[in-house]
């Protein structure tokens, strides 16, 4: 079933309904926390932060950041981050929020646009992507978590569930 959400630039007052599609993911987020990381991302022109509404309830939302490469000249995009709440899943929500991305990427003039998909959900997560004009790429990510070690690791299970229906 189709949804009939509206997509639109997220704000501040998101801060509490994105602190909940965060914890789904299964990361422990803190509204204060997020609403502070979230207002440096919408000071920033380079970064957007993109909400999908339904009757007044946010069901998902999308990142996307930005950055100059040398090697490509010009500019690449990131989606950074794609969430939509459980029991909204499989409606098209997802697919709406990364093609909105899509259009962005194309009005900014970016030259590429990443979506990167953590190799545990590689499976269910690439035919997502690929649906989508995405190609699988061979590369591959190395990560310093040293900064990130209060916070447990993406289970498995929630980030399967949020790809497989997104």
């Amino acid at each position: 079933m189709k949804s009939h959400c509206v997509l639109r630039p997220g704000t501040l007052a998101d801060a509490g309904a994105l602190t909940t599609l965060v914890c789904q993911l299964g990361y422990p987020a803190h509204t204060e926390l997020l609403r502070t990381t979230l207002e440096a991302l919408l000071a920033r022109p380079e970064h957007a932060v993109v909400v999908a509404e339904e009757d007044g309830d946010v069901m998902g939302f999308l990142t996307l950041s930005s950055r100059p490469s040398l090697s490509l000249q010009g500019t690449t995009g990131s989606v950074d981050e794609l969430v939509v709440r459980g029991e909204a899943q499989g409606r098209g929500i997802g697919g709406r929020l990364l093609q909105y991305a899509k259009g962005l990427a194309t009005a900014r003039g970016f030259i590429r646009l990443e979506v990167g998909v953590p190799d545990v959900l590689d499976v269910t997560a690439s035919g997502f992507a690929v649906a989508r004009g995405f190609e699988v790429c061979d590369e591959a990510t190395y990560r310093w978590t040293p900064l990130e070690s209060k916070h447990p690791p993406l289970p498995v299970s929630l980030g399967a569930q949020r790809w497989m229906r997104v």
